[in-house]
């Protein structure tokens, strides 16, 4: 339960959080998708408890899944374009450095 002052600051923060996305993001679309029953009654349950609607949520973990899997596919660009120029390291030396840093597995 959140007391009115809190919910009129919540408001207050979701506007201002639509109203900077406008100014930060251009134009918005609207993605229709299906999840499951489950999903949606947590995304709800976040929503609900942090005072957001269900977008914002949905946009943030969208924003933090394309950063992360687009850092990823960086990082393999890099490994294969330092693998092309001859920058590696044999596999034993690898396996030599870190028994030398953290000891022999067990």
């Amino acid at each position: 339960m959140v007391s009115r002052w809190g919910a009129a600051l919540v408001g207050d923060v979701e506007r201002d959080y639509h109203e900077a996305r406008r100014w930060t993001m251009g134009k918005t679309v609207r993605v229709n998708a299906e999840i499951s029953e489950d999903l949606n009654a947590s995304l709800q349950r976040l929503a609900d408890e942090h005072g957001w609607s269900k977008d914002v949520l949905i946009e943030q973990a969208l924003q933090a899944f394309v950063r992360t899997e687009e850092q990823f596919a960086a990082a393999v660009q890099d490994g294969i374009t330092a693998w092309q120029a001859g920058d590696t390291v044999e596999h034993s030396d690898v396996i030599a450095d870190f028994e030398r840093r953290y000891g022999r597995a067990q």
